[in-house]
């Protein structure tokens, strides 16, 4: 009877510690983060540091829930001219069209995109108007999200980011 409880006791301990393994790979699993860690250099024009923000649907199930949005902690366009090099994409993930606006820090728009499919994106810009050099601390990428199949509107985001406008 002794031997039994023995190999029991041994048979818990394996198991026990095999848990406490998959709940410590769990809890690593879920603290990684993918968000990249470099910047963003588009033909020397705009240099940006990307981050993850997630936008919820309320309409979309559990799994395809949340919008992948991009966004830029800085963006440098040349002074005096409307053409400006960009990158701006919606994630091939995302089930939604993004409208993409650029808005200073006293809410004059100065950019609105068309339509950007998911896995499509924009390499050049037309401004609205030219900018005068300058830091424009507190500038707004203003994202529009909208089903593919009946563009109703989702749920979007305003991404705070410092536009610096040089020579």
């Amino acid at each position: 009877m002794k031997k039994a409880w023995g190999i029991f006791n041994n048979i818990a301990g394996v198991l026990s510690a095999l848990l406490l393994l998959i709940a410590i790979g769990i809890i690593i699993g879920k603290t990684t983060s993918n968000v990249p860690s470099s910047p963003m250099v588009s033909n020397g024009e705009v240099e940006a540091m990307e981050k993850a923000v997630i936008a919820e649907t309320q309409e979309e199930t559990q799994s395809e829930k949340s919008i992948s949005i991009p966004g830029f902690e800085r963006l440098v366009f040349r002074a005096r001219q409307a053409e400006q090099k960009v990158r701006f994409y919606n994630p091939q993930k995302n089930k939604c069209y993004f409208e993409i606006a650029i808005c200073l820090p006293d809410g004059a728009e100065v950019f609105r995109s068309g339509l950007l499919a998911p896995g499509k994106s924009i390499d050049s810009i037309k401004l609205k108007y030219n900018l005068e050099p300058g830091k424009y601390e507190g500038a707004i990428l203003r994202y529009s999200c909208y089903t593919t199949e009946s563009m109703e509107q989702l749920n979007g985001a305003d991404i705070v980011f410092n536009l610096e406008v040089v020579e």
